[in-house]
């Protein structure tokens, strides 16, 4: 855990967080966007499965998904 001092304003921001029932390791979150890596019928390719496995291993908590089809 990083050290923050207490007067620092965004002190939780690394600390845990809870959205209802989930928790999240840091209230750092990664808004939808498009990333242009899915496959033209929405569905993710592997480099956009490698481009949010990236996101979350340098330190994202949440992570929201755009630009990829549920279904059609």
């Amino acid at each position: 855990m990083h050290e923050v001092d207490a007067r620092h304003p965004y002190r939780h921001l690394l600390s845990k967080g809870r959205i209802g029932p989930l928790e999240v390791r840091n209230r750092i979150l990664m808004c939808p966007m498009g990333d242009n890596l899915a496959y033209d019928n929405g569905e993710p390719s592997p480099a956009s499965i490698e481009y949010f496995e990236a996101r979350a291993r340098g330190g994202v908590g949440l992570i929201l998904v755009g630009s990829v089809a549920v279904t059609w």
